[in-house]
């Protein structure tokens, strides 16, 4: 039986995180998986999704570009070459993944890893199985996506996976679920061309972000001929010969069919663990996830849990997050994590971004707040891109002008949020943030010119 300091079952971002810190410790750390490392961040999620959304990225400004003097001939896709440069975009990133973890001196092992006690876990590879022994145990499992019975995968009903390699562009698409990877695939695939059409059954997209914002991205992607259907309820979906049939109710309680070619489920995601064999083992859960306290630490103390699988952060840097914060904890070192203030990025087209509160939050915490904003069409380097539709708000406590949130629709919003890092984590107020001095013409200014509002 081989004996580690630390086990590590799981690769994706805050698995090698972990793996990464507590290696540079001198640690001896085995790292486990399955499927490929970078996990389906780097494999079936955030590098193949933004591959194409760059790709319809391009495609737009070669439309826009006869207004800027440019005559060009019409665009042909190649779809294949297109998902050809998404896999050496995921190869590449891939390499450079387990250079690192080498360099480090973790051990990977290739396989499946499946806790056995608290501190033993079995390893199926394809030759043998075998045990390892360890002192500190980190799950990093991830999740999956959630299908439901009346809306159970097949050919044409499938998810954001199979979505991202699929041998043509569809002709036509219902997205269920307006979240994070609805959107996102709502703007890659109505770019290349595709009719798409969204379901959600809440009254609006992106739920946990400022409600403005939000309003302002499905105006954007209905003006992209996406349509949009808030308030609704889908009844069933399933495959129907070589297309896939939606039954759903709109908001006025009036049942429709669609017929279309594929159905993209984005309803959320579900454990990939069975929560009553952990059970066994003494790691105790609420009915729907495994128990954590504020170290990611189970009930089973020497064992933790990081990433999708603990449900506290459903995003890539979330999850590096959460593997330096455990990392820390085993070394002994105290450090926590303000998931409040972990930022959000929406590659969406156009591209949305928040960190700190929503207007919403601020009114339920009974704030006295007000907000401050700019338009991309008064920014000088917007109006140059021909990016002009766009907005940046600000929410900023009103006796003290401290920065509570900043929110960012429009071009590059993903990059530019991180100008807001610092002044929301740090509790700035609004004229300490103002002593920055702002190039120009640059899209930074509409943070600038917001605060000046």
């Amino acid at each position: 039986m081989k004996s580690y300091d630390t086990v590590i079952i799981g690769a994706g971002p805050g698995g090698t995180k972990c793996a990464i810190d507590l290696a540079s410790t001198g640690q001896k750390v085995a790292l486990i998986e399955k499927d490929a490392l970078g996990g389906v961040c780097l494999n079936r999620g955030c590098i193949p999704s933004k591959s194409y959304l760059y790709l319809v990225e391009l495609l737009e400004n070669i439309k826009k570009s006869k207004r800027h003097g440019l005559e060009i001939p019409e665009v042909k896709i190649n779809w294949e070459d297109a998902k050809k440069r998404k896999d050496m975009n995921v190869k590449i990133l891939g390499m450079g993944l387990r250079k690192s973890l080498e360099a480090k001196g973790v051990y990977i092992i290739e396989g499946e890893g499946i806790l056995k006690s608290k501190n033993e876990v079995l390893v199926k590879t394809k030759d043998e199985e075998k045990i390892l022994e360890a002192k500190k145990i980190v799950l990093a499992i991830g999740t999956k996506p959630l299908f439901l019975s009346f809306m159970p995968k097949g050919k044409q009903v499938i998810s954001s996976v199979e979505m991202l390699d699929l041998p043509e562009i569809p002709k036509s698409l219902v997205i269920i679920g307006g979240g994070v990877i609805g959107v996102e695939m709502a703007s890659v695939f109505s770019g290349l061309g595709t009719e798409v059409m969204i379901i959600e059954k809440l009254n609006t997209l992106l739920p946990h972000q400022d409600r403005e914002i939000t309003d302002y991205l499905k105006k954007s992607l209905e003006k992209k001929s996406c349509k949009i259907y808030l308030n609704a309820e889908v009844l069933s979906a399933k495959d129907k010969d070589d297309k896939a049939e939606v039954i759903y109710k709109n908001y006025e309680g009036q049942e429709k069919t669609i017929i279309t070619d594929k159905v993209l489920m984005a309803i959320g995601r579900a454990l990939t663990y069975d929560i009553k064999e952990m059970e066994k083992i003494g790691i105790e859960n609420d009915g729907r996830k495994i128990l954590l306290n504020k170290n990611l630490q189970t009930t089973v103390p020497n064992i933790y849990m990081i990433g999708d699988s603990a449900f506290r952060n459903l995003t890539a840097y979330g999850a590096e997050e959460e593997g330096e914060m455990v990392a820390s904890h085993i070394l002994g070192k105290e450090k926590t994590i303000d998931y409040d203030k972990i930022l959000v990025t929406v590659f969406s087209h156009p591209e949305l971004a928040q960190i700190g509160l929503t207007e919403e939050k601020a009114k339920v915490k009974g704030i006295d707040y007000e907000v401050k904003k700019s338009e991309y069409a008064a920014n000088g380097k917007a109006i140059i891109l021909t990016e002009r539709e766009g907005l940046a708000k600000i929410i900023v406590e009103k006796q003290s002008q401290k920065i509570l949130g900043v929110h960012i629709i429009g071009a590059h919003a993903t990059d530019l949020i991180h100008q807001a890092l610092i002044p929301v984590m740090q509790e700035m107020t609004v004229p300490k943030w103002l002593e920055v001095v702002f190039g120009h013409p640059v899209l930074s200014e509409v943070l600038k010119n917001a605060l000046e509002s």
